[in-house]
């Protein structure tokens, strides 16, 4: 059965917040945060850190994340390219 690209998107961003990010944590105990998600990159199975339409995972950690979010998140912009619409998939999403 072939995926789609928001199953693939959501697929990497719950891959790099879940796998990725407490991987870093763990070789950066002194660390809350990387400074940027090219840090977690070498720790992503080879991922370029973009979602299936192109465009760069966006990663919040520690203060950068929205109210009512815990941990890490990461979010891409979805098939319209753009954050913070209702199409933007989130690794927090089920």
């Amino acid at each position: 059965m072939e995926r789609s690209k928001n199953d693939v998107a959501r697929s990497a961003a719950k891959a790099i917040a879940y796998e990725a990010y407490p991987q870093w944590s763990i070789a950066h105990p002194d660390k809350q945060c990387p400074s940027s998600i090219a840090d977690l990159a070498s720790y992503a199975d080879g991922s370029k850190m973009l979602d299936p339409w192109g465009n760069p995972f966006v990663f919040m950690c520690g203060p950068t994340m929205p109210p009512g979010e815990k941990g890490v998140l990461v979010v891409s912009a979805g098939e319209d390219g753009r954050s913070g619409t209702p199409d933007d998939i989130k690794s927090s999403d089920e």
